[in-house]
């Protein structure tokens, strides 16, 4: 800080801030640096610790353009305003890969991504953890997304996971009730950096253990309240040592063994935590959490392996377990059963009202069950419960964008990349928010990016084919929808969009052969009313007026609820014109042309288009 050369008594009044923050007591913090800034008004990094326990969204916008206005550079307080809604999305992001060449570990329970055992820890930049503190106490304050009566909990449900896509250990940072706010506030420090790191105080630099409940009191062993505030603090080595001293003393305690197996968890040896799980339940077989351990150590050892039976045994046991149920939510999740896992989520939330990570799970798994609203409201809650809960960021970007909020989704998807920048499926999410949010040049070069990481992405060929239509490079829309079309032929979205593009282009021909060839993909109404409506606008379009006829007619039989209003509109508009060519002379039949759905955007062909004979409806 650049006042602490001079004035140690403000760097002493700094550092008790800082010790605020780190246990939680916002309001002392806010009174330090206060009375800080009074004296020190011109250091960002003040202002911008002072975004993070201010109270309003007027309070923490002040702080951050104060401390933009003193560091114009500050990538923190700039995305933060973003965040805020008090400045514009920054629509220049330029995918690259991040770099990581400083970084602090932030250890998981299961340590790894699911990618098989012997895999490094997720590290995260130290340099990024204030932008994301700056962004999440901004969600926390529940400004962004309009949920009123904010919770912040300064701890320890810290998801860092993999590509939605790849089975990953369960748990990489669940709940817990371990720790009381006394062990917590007494975490070990974080290390110290240069440039402000508020959510690096805030966050334990551990995986915490699960509940206290499966603890034997002990209380005159010293070793092993002294091995529990290890783990804790994510000491793992130490936390051995101690446990150690306390099991020569006591070799059948189980719940010392289960602490053993956490311990081992946390350390990376998944087959000796499993081996400690084993003796717990080999002393008791009705110690349900051990369960949970083994079937945690048996899925970082083997993505692939099936650990329903022990989670399912675990949550017999101990029916008030929480992560019990949050586990076998995300299990089930990731195996593509959402009911399910909501039924999980939902079992955990009424046993764990304040879970960050039970909401979480309900809002992907209610976008998996298409409830776009209940599943943007889930991960807005999420979001005010955890800041730091990173896949959050990703499954509320979704939810916006199925709500119709894209350019909202951009900030927290970024965010999320922030950290995970190798992870294609979310750089394919901000590719989807950055088109549909206005951005079509951003959406091509990220889907550039995407297929630089990984030249299997094919469904992206699909989506950099509709962003090149929007900004009217039809040549290589043509080219990427054709790719995309010929890989996956029975995907009814990916043919319709080919068919349209080629009838946008001037091709309304070849359009209609292809969107004819995808009838038997139409299988719901809403596929159905599409179909039928663009089906007809493209024989409209060559001149095939009465399969035209049929098709306009067939859209208007569907249910009211699956016709858009605007396409009732043109099938009945373009009916009366079709009836007045059919019934005109020949002359007056190549001198009329029907109007296909208005706003559609079809251009003049700029060449002639192929014809095409209709065949009978399907």
């Amino acid at each position: 800080m650049c006042y602490t050369a001079n004035h140690m008594a403000d760097e002493r009044m700094f550092q008790e801030a800082i010790e605020a923050i780190r246990s939680g007591q916002r309001g002392r913090a806010r009174d330090l640096l206060t009375r800080l800034l009074r004296t020190v008004q011109d250091d960002p990094n003040l202002w911008l610790y002072m975004s993070a326990v201010v109270e309003s969204e007027k309070e923490r916008i002040y702080c951050l353009e104060s401390a933009l206005k003193l560091d114009p550079n500050n990538e923190a307080a700039r995305r933060g305003l973003v965040m805020l809604g008090a400045a514009p999305p920054d629509e220049s992001v330029t995918p690259v890969r991040p770099q990581r060449s400083r970084e602090w570990e932030v250890g998981t329970l299961a340590g790894m991504d699911g990618e098989g055992e012997g895999k490094e820890r997720t590290r995260i930049p130290i340099g990024r953890l204030a932008l994301l503190a700056v962004i999440g106490l901004a969600v926390t304050g529940l400004v962004v997304f309009g949920i009123v009566g904010a919770r912040r909990r300064a701890a320890s449900q810290f998801a860092n996971l993999g590509p939605t896509s790849t089975p990953r250990p369960l748990f990489a940072a669940s709940a817990s009730a371990t720790l009381d706010a006394t062990e917590q506030a007494s975490a070990a420090s974080t290390p110290v950096v240069d440039g402000p790191t508020p959510l690096a105080l805030l966050l334990q630099a551990t995986y915490t253990p699960t509940a206290r409940y499966v603890d034997t009191p002990h209380p005159s062993d010293e070793s092993f309240r002294t091995a529990l505030t290890n783990l804790g603090r994510g000491n793992y080595d130490q936390a051995l040592s101690f446990l150690d001293q306390f099991l020569q003393n006591n070799p059948e305690s189980t719940d010392g063994i289960y602490y053993r197996g956490l311990i081992l968890m946390g350390k990376g040896d998944y087959r000796g935590a499993k081996n400690e799980f084993n003796r717990v339940i080999a002393l008791d077989s009705r110690f349900g959490p051990a369960y949970l351990g083994r079937a945690q150590a048996d899925l970082a050892i083997n993505p692939e392996a099936n650990i329903e039976d022990d989670i399912d045994r675990a949550i017999d046991l101990s029916p008030e377990f929480a992560e019990g149920f949050l586990a076998r939510a995300e299990y089930r999740l990731e195996r593509g059963d959402a009911e399910s896992a909501l039924e999980d989520a939902q079992a955990a939330l009424n046993l764990r009202p304040d879970s960050p990570l039970a909401f979480h799970l309900i809002a992907r798994a209610q976008l998996e069950l298409g409830d776009e609203a209940a599943a943007l409201e889930a991960a807005q809650t999420a979001s005010s419960l955890d800041f730091t809960l990173l896949d959050n960021y990703l499954t509320l970007g979704q939810a916006l964008v199925a709500n119709g909020r894209p350019a909202e989704a951009i900030g927290p998807i970024q965010t999320y990349l922030y950290f995970h920048g190798d992870n294609t499926a979310a750089w394919l999410q901000l590719g989807r928010a950055q088109q549909e949010g206005g951005y079509p040049e951003n959406a091509i070069r990220v889907y550039e990016y995407v297929l630089q990481l990984d030249r299997t992405q094919y469904r992206t060929y699909h989506l950099r084919g509709l962003a090149y239509a929007t900004i009217g490079d039809y040549a290589s829309a043509i080219r990427d929808l054709r790719a995309a079309a010929q890989t996956f032929k029975d995907d009814f979205r990916i043919q319709m969009d080919f068919g349209i593009v080629l009838h946008q282009a001037g091709y309304s021909g070849d359009g209609y052969l292809v969107i004819h060839a995808a009838a038997p993909l139409a299988q719901t109404d809403e596929q159905k009313a599409e179909f039928y409506y663009w089906r007809a606008t493209t024989l409209q379009k060559i001149g095939e007026w009465s399969a035209a006829e049929r098709d306009w007619n067939l859209l208007l039989e569907l249910p009211e609820d699956v016709v858009p209003p605007e396409w009732a509109a043109a099938a009945a508009e373009n009916l009366k014109v079709i009836t007045g060519t059919i019934t005109a002379t020949a002359t007056s039949v190549g001198a009329r042309t029907p109007t296909p759905l208005p706003g559609s955007g079809t251009p003049e062909p700029g060449g002639t288009p192929a014809s095409a004979t209709p065949s009978p409806t399907p």
